[in-house]
Order: C-alpha cells, then sequence, then structure tokens
C-alpha cells in the first residue's frame, strides 16, 4: 500500500468525528518521518536517524506553512539541510543566496517545526563500535544490514516511536515513512516480521499497524524536516558550533535520544555469532564471508535492484 493510500485508509476513520468523539474512540492517527545523516564512515564517526512526529491534522498544517517557505522568493524547490548549511545545491551564492538570507529562511523553517512537530526523536550509532562488533563477525549469506547500523537502528526507533505513542496516545495508531535509502528499503522490508513480533512482545503490537513505507523527500515535505532534524543533530553532535542555534530551536519541541549502544552492539554480535556456530555444527561445510568494502558495495547493489 502506497503512504497516501495508507493515510486514507485511516482518514477514512477518523474525518467527520467531533474532537471529543475522536478522542474518546482513541481515532486520532499520527504519522513518524524518519531521515538519516552521515550514511557512511567519510561522512563522520556517526550514523543519525531523525524522527519527527506529528498527528495528520498536524502535518496538514505543517504542509501549508513548510510549502510558504519553500515558494519565497528566491524559491527551493526541495529543502536539504547540506544544502542549507553550506550554501550549496538550491542555496548556492550563485543564485543570491547569502549566510543571512539562507538564516532567514531557515528560521521559516524551524518555526513550522516548532508549531507543529509534537515530538521528535534522534537515534545514533558510532560506526566505530558497530565496526568492531556486528559487521566483524563473519557470517554465511552475508547481507546489508550485517555491514551497516540503518536496519539496527530503525529497528530501535520505530520501538521508541511506539512506545511514545502508547504511552502519550492510548489506543491511537502511528504510521511510520522512511526517507528513500539505498537498498535499505527492501532490507528493512524483509526484517519487519521481527520487529512487529518485538512490538508484540512488548505489547505494543497494535501502535504500528502497517509496514514502515518508503518515500522521497522530493514529494513528502515532512521527510525534509525529518532531513532537517537528522543532519544538524549529526553535525552538532561531532563538535560544529555553527549549529547551535538551529539545535536551541529544535529543542523548543520535546523529544528524545536513541543510542544503539556498544554494549548492545556486543550482544548482538554475540546472537550472530552464536547463529552461525550452530549453522556450522548442521553443516560443517558452511562458508562464512568476513567484511569487506568490495563485498558491502555488492550487497547494497543487489538490495537496490
Amino acid at each position: 500500500m502506497s503512504e497516501a493510500r495508507s493515510i486514507s485508509a485511516f482518514r477514512s476513520h477518523t474525518l467527520g468525528y467531533s474532537p471529543k468523539t475522536r478522542e474518546r474512540r482513541h481515532l486520532a492517527v499520527l504519522h513518524a518521518y524518519i531521515d538519516d545523516s552521515g550514511n557512511n564512515e567519510n561522512q563522520g564517526p556517526y550514523f543519525v536517524l531523525g524522527a519527527v512526529i506529528a498527528s495528520l491534522t498536524a502535518w496538514d498544517d505543517f504542509v501549508v506553512d513548510w510549502q510558504h517557505a519553500l515558494d519565497l522568493d528566491p524559491p527551493i524547490a526541495c529543502f536539504k539541510a547540506s544544502e542549507a548549511r553550506r550554501l550549496r545545491g538550491s542555496f548556492d551564492e550563485r543564485k543570491g543566496w547569502t549566510p543571512e538570507l539562507r538564516d532567514q529562511r531557515l528560521d521559516k523553517f524551524l518555526t513550522a517545526i516548532e508549531s507543529h512537530v509534537e515530538y521528535r526523536i534522534i537515534g545514533v550509532a558510532s560506526f566505530e563500535n558497530f565496526s568492531s562488533t556486528i559487521r566483524d563477525v563473519p557470517y554465511f549469506g552475508r547481507h546489508l544490514s550485517i555491514d551497516h547500523p540503518f536496519v539496527w537502528l530503525a529497528s530501535r526507533l520505530t520501538t521508541e516511536i511506539a512506545a511514545y505513542v502508547a504511552a502519550e496516545h492510548p489506543g491511537d495508531k502511528c504510521l511510520i515513512t522512511f526517507d528513500e535509502s539505498q537498498g535499505f528499503d527492501r532490507l528493512f522490508d524483509g526484517s519487519w516480521n521481527t520487529h512487529r513480533q518485538i512490538f508484540i512482545e512488548s505489547g505494543l503490537g497494535d501502535v504500528i499497524p502497517n509496514k514502515p513505507q518508503f518515500a522521497s523527500d522530493d514529494d513528502i515535505l515532512p521527510l525534509q524536516a525529518a532531513d532537517l532534524v537528522a543532519y544538524y543533530s549529526r553535525h552538532r553532535g561531532t563538535g560544529n558550533t555553527d549549529c547551535n542555534d538551529v539545535i536551541d530551536r529544535l529543542n523548543n519541541v520535546r523529544g528524545d535520544v536513541v543510542r544503539f549502544s556498544a554494549e548492545e552492539m556486543i550482544h548482538n554480535a554475540d546472537q550472530l555469532s552464536l547463529k552461525t556456530a550452530m549453522a556450522q555444527t548442521l553443516n560443517p561445510g558452511l562458508k562464512l564471508t568476513p567484511y569487506s568494502k568490495k563485498g558491502a558495495s555488492r550487497n547494497r547493489k543487489r538490495s537496490r535492484s
């Protein structure tokens, strides 16, 4: 089911009710949008996912304000935080952009986030810790989730989103949309049943009713807000003080930080090693594949095909 159809299906159960009836029947539906920043070690020591959460009604209002900010002169087709910070792409100085004009436009985007986003969650994973634990395990049928922290951190983040919704909006449900990622969408699709089982075991089985969708931030404006949250959070976390003003504004929105800790990575690496050992017991001739950049690149291309 496409994102538009997923939203439509949920809204058919919510439109037309008074606010009191919606509250009594737990019909208010939320939507979380998630984007990543720092996709590989060359971009810095941390991989970050940024999630922004609000009700469907709030997202309707957000889209109006965000589109207005895009359409101001000079207009922007799609907000990308990396371009804004570095004055590149849509914010290129050759198009008339200056740091002052960029900051004025950022103020509009940040105001839209402050006004309409209910909650934000930052997920953080250290590439160094991941490479020395999970990625270091020789594995059979090696795939992208062993080579990159995306699926592991995305699982943590979706669980945190479900826990937040269950605590703050009992009985409500939440849709989730990720920005399109290089091969990760198909990989996450394949592991969704495992994530669902985690929700069920945690008593959160009904909170995330549908498999998360993947869409382009060119089309889905809240994903551009998630990009802003993820990008500036990652750069502030690595000591870039020029991000302080943006982070101060984002801190006006309630939020939390989820860290994929070294202890968790060690535990998961031990589980992978145990699985490998059991497989070798059943099949002594089983070939194990260690990590290699060439192999990881091949797996990513295979995931995209």
